[in-house]
């Protein structure tokens, strides 16, 4: 994803170059891509945005790093094992 005017955009960038070609591109359309999708379920998810919200802005910016790195750790270990199958 690319980062534009200081956030974050919601779009792939394969998306985005699909769109931005010259030539019109008939619809629908598909592309492969490989990926990992994870789905979890945070305990107490509601009462750690509440008490990192009283911190502000920079309360969320560190619960939001800290989610990051542990389903990070999650999709690596599944990214290697996928590879090593391979």
């Amino acid at each position: 994803m690319q980062v534009m005017d200081g956030g974050i955009k919601l779009v792939p960038d394969c998306v985005l170059r699909l769109l931005s070609q010259e030539r019109p591109t008939t619809y629908p359309t598909s592309q492969i891509e490989h990926g990992v999708v994870v789905f979890a379920d945070i305990s107490g998810f509601t009462t750690l945005c509440e008490q990192a919200g009283s911190a502000g802005n920079s309360g969320i910016d560190i619960l939001a790093q800290q989610i990051n790195q542990r389903f990070n750790i999650l999709v690596e270990g599944k990214v290697e094992r996928a590879r090593s199958s391979q």
